[in-house]
Parts: C-alpha cells; structure tokens; sequence
C-alpha cells in the first residue's frame, strides 16, 4: 500500500497527526455499556421464570434479544476501533499508515476477502467472533485470542493462507508500484492525508473533499464515489466522520 514509505516499524507506533482522544473516548464508553448490559443479563439469566406469566416471558425474551443484539454491535464496534496499547508515541505518519493497513486487513476478514486463522487449522468466523468479549487480534505479534465459546483453544499464531493473500495484495498494484504508478486506492489515500494536513483544524466537509477528489481524479477510469468513501473511512479521523456541517475550531497562536 505505502511502497518504501512503510518503514516496518508502523505496527508499534503511536501519536497520530489526529487527536486520540476520540477513540480512547469511545472505548470506554463501550466498555462500561458492556459491564451494565453483562449485569443486566445475567440479571436476566437467574430470574425464575416459572412464575411469570405468557406475557412476563415474551418481554423478557425481547428485553434479552434486543439486550443481546446491542452486545454484539458493540463489541464488534469495538473491535474495529484502533488497538492504542502498542503505541510508543513516535512518528505520526506511521501510526496513520498502520491504522490504514488493519482497517483494509479487518474489511478483508470480515468480507471474506481473505481468510484468517488461529494456527494452522482453525477457520476465525470474523462476524461470530468479533462479537465475543474475548476475541482479540494483535497484529504487533501476529496472534489471535479465541472466545472461550469457541473451544479451549487460547492464544496462537494467526496467519493466512500464502496463495489467497497474494491474490488479494495484487489489489494495491505491486506491480504498478514497482512502474512508479500508483492504484486509485493508494493515490486517493495519499491524496486525503495531503488535503487533510491543509486542513488541521477539520473546517471542510466530506462532501467538499468529494468534489474535490472528484475533480482531482477525473480522468482516472477507476475513480468512483464508492471508492471514495471506502478510502474515506479508512484514512478519516473519527471527529471527521462526525455528521453535520463543520464548525471552525479556535486556534492557538
């Protein structure tokens, strides 16, 4: 994806040009949601339930369902959010660089695009998976945490099969690369992170960068809205994502 921009030293790195904040925020409002609706279903799960009318049942195995289905979103949300506890605080552009390669390997598992394992014989199901509280990836070592529902099987080596990934790397243009082209993918990528260091204070709008990229690309034949917006969620800081008209932030001299 980076070409010899990528150092190898990305998968440890730290202090992205955006605020971490946000995305330390959002964790751990995720992760006290998960402790009360655990609670709360465990709450659920001791009820004697002999007792309870027809009615009494059905709400409570809707209040359960719908407890259950908010569960596994989070938990999944969670998941896609970019792991801090490798961080060393380094070089900026590093981080960002390593957030855009486990964003483009976590679409790649869950859309089946490649698939990834726990040793050498354990299919992971992305989807069933990552909604269990102990699945986790880490990509600094190269390991998978299974959720105990899944078996006994602890933490292995996660790996992926040599023939599919060099079928799905193709998709970046290697061999372009090497030609000195770059995909729309990779030059869109570079494009966002160019237009966003011009735009430190997050003034303009998504729909503004899309008419300009628009522009921009208008004679490469690979360009599309869609391709946008999936580069957009991959390179965009998450305050950035954020809906609703941008509102100057106050400077400091």
């Amino acid at each position: 994806m980076f070409g010899d921009e990528w150092s190898g030293h990305e998968v440890r790195t730290g202090e992205p040009w955006n605020d971490l904040r946000p995305v330390e925020k959002r964790k751990t409002e995720i992760e006290a949601f998960l402790v009360k609706l655990d609670d709360r279903l465990r709450e659920l799960d001791s009820e004697n339930t002999a007792d309870l009318t027809l009615a009494e049942r059905d709400r409570r195995g809707e209040e359960y369902g719908a407890l259950k289905s908010k569960q596994r979103k989070l938990r999944k949300e969670y998941h896609d959010l970019p792991d801090l506890t490798n961080c060393t605080h380094e070089l900026p552009e590093r981080f960002d660089r390593r957030c855009a390669v486990e964003s483009e390997l976590k679409n790649a598992f869950k859309e089946g695009d490649l698939q990834l394992m726990l040793g050498d014989g354990v299919p992971i199901e992305w989807d069933r998976w990552a909604a269990e509280a102990q699945f986790h990836v880490d990509f600094y070592l190269s390991t998978v945490r299974a959720p105990e529902q899944f078996g006994a099987m602890g933490i292995g080596p996660a790996l992926v099969p040599m023939q599919s990934f060099d079928g799905w790397i193709t998709r970046f243009g290697p061999g372009a690369l090497k030609s000195g082209e770059m995909t729309i993918t990779a030059q869109l990528e570079r494009y966002l992170r160019e237009q966003f260091e011009k735009d430190p204070h997050e003034e303009i709008s998504k729909s503004e960068f899309k008419l300009r990229a628009a522009a921009e690309f208008s004679e490469h034949n690979n360009y599309s809205g869609e391709e946008f917006d999936r580069v957009w969620r991959i390179v965009a800081s998450p305050s950035r994502k954020t809906p609703g008209r941008k509102r100057k932030k106050s400077r400091i001299n």
